[in-house]
């Protein structure tokens, strides 16, 4: 075998090497951004359920100030005398619905 057809065989095998390399670093880069890609979706997922938990606190302790405030208020009215056993029981019932 001479030189030249040694250094023409070693030309191809190093284009068929280089070929092969950049395809592999293809296949990695395509796998880390699916594994990225699924690390966001479980973020996002885990952050909703977090701000979803929170935004059902906040109703439920706005809910319970309306309702003792409620409350209180036809406490006041029965204290003082105001409105008449009607009105209260009106407002008794719209207190607990």
């Amino acid at each position: 075998m001479d030189n030249d057809a040694k250094k023409e065989i070693l030309s191809a095998i190093n284009a068929f090497s280089t070929a092969v390399d950049e395809r592999f670093e293809e296949v990695a880069t395509k796998s880390d951004l699916g594994k990225s890609n699924h690390d966001l979706k479980a973020y996002i997922d885990r952050k909703m359920a977090e701000y979803h938990s929170d935004v059902f606190k906040r109703m439920e302790k706005e809910f319970q100030e309306d309702r003792h405030f409620q409350k209180k208020v036809i406490e006041l009215f029965q204290a003082h005398q105001i409105g008449t056993a009607e009105d209260l029981a009106y407002l008794k019932g719209l207190a607990k619905s």
